[in-house]
């Protein structure tokens, strides 16, 4: 064998050495859905709850350019939203009180200031199984006595919910745990649940994670720059993933995983983002596990490796939707 072929093949050997394994999810032991429920429907009627900030000419200029009918709503929104409205996404979802309800999310950047705080008293000293990586393994009982411990968005055995961006497109919600949790948002236990036209970004594990659910929807949302996954649905069943996207993540962009029986979920590689490094070719666009049994997957994913830092990325202007260096204001939070 040539010598020139023979470095070339050892060159190429050694990316995918170089390139790390795909880690197990590890999660608290799950009892998985009985298969009762059903994918969940889009609904058209008005909000319950509506969130967004309080910063009027902010919000007026990053709706400018939607178009007319588009923005008119936004700004009936807003004016329901300064007289009873919520200014972060928890506050609403805390006030669920029954199945069936609607959030809207106005745009802007919600990062979740009440959220971040470091566990304090029992939340700081529960007991449970360390992960592989660090975190530990709580319990649901857990989950729903410390819900910021790893979550910036806990939504905890709500049924039917919907939570709806209403910007012009994914960009102009945003939800961003500044790698300060785990996940940005954690659906656990919470059947027919709906997620449409927003971002979640940012996290040290998932920006968007659905456990032990019975229906849940993906419609039309972004994830990106997480240490490991962007999409993860686990021990679920009767999902859809539709028209999302994910791509900046260290392992997969979409998991859907761990039901015991199940079909194949589809994903494609977009060129759009492209690798950060030689090694990442080597990488797969979303881990071969089992999918849950009807879950059905429309998305568009990239890959990236563990070896390249995501950027610390500040919410996109109007002007330049998707630029990681240039912020709106984000007052009024």
């Amino acid at each position: 064998m040539p010598a020139a072929l023979l470095a070339a093949l050892l060159a190429l050997l050694s990316l995918f050495a170089a390139a790390p394994a795909a880690r197990a999810h590890e999660e608290r032991p799950v009892t998985f859905p009985d298969g009762s429920g059903s994918v969940p429907e889009y609904r058209t009627a008005e909000p319950d709850l509506i969130v967004c900030k309080t910063d009027r000419p902010a919000f007026e200029r990053r709706i400018s350019g939607f178009p007319e009918e588009l923005r008119q709503r936004n700004l009936a929104l807003f004016a329901r939203c300064e007289q009873s409205g919520y200014r972060h996404l928890q506050e609403a979802v805390d006030a669920v009180d029954r199945p069936g309800m609607n959030i809207a999310i106005l745009p802007g950047l919600y990062e979740e200031e009440p959220s971040l705080p470091k566990p304090t008293g029992e939340c700081a000293a529960l007991k449970a199984p360390q992960s592989s990586l660090g975190y530990q393994i709580l319990s649901y009982e857990q989950q729903v006595q410390c819900q910021h411990n790893q979550n910036l968005v806990a939504i905890l055995g709500k049924t039917n919910l919907q939570i709806e961006g209403t910007g012009a497109s994914r960009l102009d919600v945003v939800v961003d745990a500044k790698y300060q949790k785990l996940n940005a948002i954690r659906a656990d236990r919470s059947n027919g649940i709906y997620f449409r036209n927003f971002t979640a970004q940012r996290t040290t594990f998932n920006s968007l994670y659905v456990l032990a659910g019975d229906g849940f929807v993906i419609d039309d949302v972004l994830t990106r720059w997480n240490d490991e996954y962007g999409f993860l649905t686990f021990a679920s069943d009767h999902g859809l993933y539709k028209n999302c996207e994910s791509y900046g993540n260290g392992d997969s962009g979409i998991y859907p995983a761990a039901r015991r029986t199940s079909t194949t979920a589809a994903a494609t590689r977009s060129p759009a983002t492209p690798s950060r490094s030689p090694a990442a070719a080597a990488t797969t666009t979303w881990s071969a596990t089992p999918a849950p049994r009807a879950t059905r997957c429309g998305c568009t994913t990239t890959s990236s490796t563990r070896t390249w830092a995501a950027p610390r990325w500040t919410a996109p202007s109007p002007a330049t939707p998707d630029s990681r260096r240039t912020t709106p204001s984000s007052s009024g939070t």
